[in-house]
C-alpha cells in the first residue's frame, strides 16, 4: 500500500488528497475505538483503536458509524480498501451507503479464515473448504487431492 501511495504522490502531486485509514495493531483496552491521527509525507494517517474480537464477526456498528463520519468529513471520492480483515465488512456498508466508489484487495486467506494464509498456530494447513471453523486439518497431500 505505501508503495502505491508513493506513486500517486509522484505522479500525480496536484490530483489526489490522500488519506489512510488503519488500526492499531495493539490497541489500548482502555480507549476502545479511540483515534489518534498523524500527517505523514502529506498524508492524513487515521489511526482507530479496534478491539480484539472474533474474526468470525464480519460487522462492527462501530466501525461502521466512525467510517461514516469520516468519509463525510474529508469527502472522500474514492477507497482502496487493503487488508479489511480488522475493520470488517463495515467499511464497505459504510462506502456503499455514502455511494463512494471502491477497490477491495484481499491477501491470502484473511478474509475467510481467522488463520492467517490458511494456517493455524502450530503451522498446520486449516482445510479450505472449511476456511472459518476450521475443522480437521488436512494434510498437503488431502489439499493437492482436492484440487487436482
Amino acid at each position: 500500500m505505501e508503495s502505491q501511495i508513493r506513486g500517486l504522490q509522484e505522479y500525480y502531486p496536484d490530483n489526489y488528497d490522500i488519506f489512510v485509514l488503519t488500526t492499531h495493531a495493539d490497541p489500548d483496552p482502555g480507549r476502545p475505538y479511540g483515534v489518534e491521527q498523524y500527517w505523514h509525507n502529506n498524508v492524513l494517517v487515521t489511526r482507530l483503536h479496534v478491539p480484539g474480537k472474533e474474526w468470525a464477526e464480519p460487522e462492527d456498528n462501530n466501525i461502521k458509524e466512525f467510517c461514516d463520519d469520516f468519509f463525510s468529513k474529508y469527502k472522500i471520492d474514492l477507497i482502496h480498501l487493503h487488508s479489511i480483515q480488522v475493520l470488517t465488512s463495515s467499511i464497505a456498508s459504510s462506502a456503499l451507503i455514502s455511494h463512494i466508489p471502491f477497490i477491495i484487495t484481499l491477501h491470502a486467506a484473511w478474509w475467510l479464515s481467522r488463520y492467517l494464509f490458511l494456517v493455524d498456530e502450530n503451522g498446520h494447513l486449516v482445510d479450505p473448504k472449511d476456511p472459518i471453523l476450521g475443522g480437521e486439518t488436512p494434510t498437503v497431500e488431502e489439499i493437492h487431492q482436492r484440487f487436482n
